[in-house]
């Protein structure tokens, strides 16, 4: 049951590292059902079992935080950035992006090269979207924080101070349904714990 449990953890955390990434997301048909063809990457001219979808062995719970990845998605235009992020300081002080160590500093070069380092985190700042709405109007959206810990600890995260006030954590793959029971957490703090393989 452990081993199930830590796939099953593993599948929504992949999940989520592909469908909250800027750009387009590139899911397949049938990667929200937990479909896997059986290791095989190149099944594309297989008209048999190892391509067909099995809709009697669909994960209904990993179909629902992808459902859930998808609408949080759509809600947030912070995600969904047409232009590339630079990591300049606008018009609030803030970065567009940042990306963020466990205990709330800034990643340096050391940090990308540290073999030992399973962890990032990156701060996307809603105020500083360039594009716009359908109707000319300028998007702005809240900030998002993105945090991972691909290693094989319980790891707590602090957010820092002047990334703002409070946080809400809206979604967690180790749990199986979004949004998990975390209440509004002030900076500053251990905000949140992430489980060993989570996003």
């Amino acid at each position: 049951p452990e081993s199930v449990a830590a796939r099953a953890r593993h599948a929504r955390s992949l999940r989520a590292t592909v469908l909250l990434a800027q750009g387009v997301p590139m899911v397949l048909a049938g990667d929200e059902l937990g479909r896997t063809q059986t290791g095989n990457n190149n099944a594309y001219c297989q008209d048999n079992e190892t391509s067909w979808i099995d809709w009697a062995r669909a994960d209904e719970d990993l179909a629902s935080f992808v459902a859930s990845l998808i609408a949080f998605r759509k809600a947030h235009p912070v995600l969904r950035r047409r232009r590339f992020l630079r990591g300049t300081p606008q018009a609030d002080g803030l970065p567009d992006a940042q990306w963020l160590r466990a205990d709330g500093a800034v990643m340096g070069s050391a940090d990308w090269e540290d073999p030992v380092n399973r962890s990032v985190g990156l701060f996307l700042n809603g105020a500083a979207i360039d594009e716009r709405a359908p109707d000319g109007a300028p998007l702005v959206d809240d900030d998002v924080v993105l945090l991972f810990n691909a290693g094989e600890e319980n790891l707590d995260w602090v957010l820092p101070a002047e990334l703002g006030d409070g946080w809400v954590a809206a979604l967690g793959s180790a749990d199986t349904m979004a949004p998990p029971p975390v209440p509004e957490v002030p900076a500053c703090s251990l905000a949140v714990w992430l489980r060993p393989r989570e996003a």
